[in-house]
């Protein structure tokens, strides 16, 4: 229990110090003033154990959560490049970590340059969907006396016209 507090109290001051140099580079007496305002609550946090206890528990589940969405965002990002960018070859050697050994422009001119840790293949790219078409909205339903007299207009209306003949009567 009183290791928690003491490594709480550890992050509050080192917060407190990162305001502190933000305050330093402010240039607006409003950032200036919000500044001030945080490093007193961070103060009145480090006083109380019950206020540290809060803040343990909501500094750093706001913590893991910027790091779960900062990693996504890299991962998202990360299928969108293309593989045989120089940069991106070059990001991914830095990721990696690994020395780079000192050769000659001689060596580099006969040495093939294959390395295991990028693909020359490019990635493929995810087709992204389309929005579905709205669909128009149907007529509200009427009721059945209106259907019929609906009904009847269309079928009227509808009738092919036939030319009336001038004699309708058959001659015996």
């Amino acid at each position: 229990m009183t290791n928690e507090l003491t490594t709480l109290r550890k992050e509050v001051e080192k917060l407190k110090l990162q305001k502190k140099n933000k305050m330093a580079l402010a240039t607006t007496t409003q950032e200036r003033d919000k500044l001030l305002k945080e490093i007193s609550q961070l103060e009145a946090i480090k006083k109380s154990p019950s206020a540290l206890k809060k803040f343990g528990r909501t500094y750093l589940r706001g913590l893991k959560k910027t790091g779960s969405v900062l990693w996504r965002g890299i991962t998202k990002v990360s299928r969108n490049l293309e593989a045989n960018a120089p940069e991106f070859r070059q990001m991914s050697k830095g990721m990696m970590g690994q020395p780079k050994r000192p050769t000659s422009p001689m060596m580099e001119m006969y040495v093939p340059k294959a390395s295991p840790y990028y693909s020359t293949t490019p990635r493929k790219m995810k087709s992204v969907k389309s929005r579905p078409l709205k669909r128009k909205m149907k007529s509200p339903k009427l009721k059945k006396r209106k259907q019929v007299k609906r009904m009847k207009r269309k079928s009227y209306s509808n009738r092919p016209s036939k030319p009336k003949s001038q004699m309708a009567w058959d001659i015996p």
